[in-house]
């Protein structure tokens, strides 16, 4: 007897109907990978939606470098980070 598919967790389907994972690249480091629990986004929602760029660091190095950098601004919100 054939197994089913999972269900995923992120679109509810049975096999998942999710769009590709894409990486994503720091702005310190250049490092491109997927995003986990350690990245972090510095901007806001209607940024994302107005297609302005945001800034990304997978690190707290990173997120240390690119403050000491001055290139966050200084009116961004820390996005993304436990």
């Amino acid at each position: 007897m054939a197994r089913r598919p999972r269900m995923c967790a992120d679109c509810l389907s049975a096999p998942c109907r999710c769009p590709p994972k894409r990486p994503h690249t720091c702005d310190a480091c250049g490092r491109a990978a997927l995003w986990d629990k350690n990245w972090t986004w510095y901007g806001s929602l209607s940024d994302l939606d107005d297609g302005k760029p945001v800034v990304k660091a997978c690190s707290n190095a990173c997120r240390t470098a690119l403050k000491a950098a001055g290139r966050v601004p200084r009116n961004a919100r820390e996005v993304g980070h436990d």
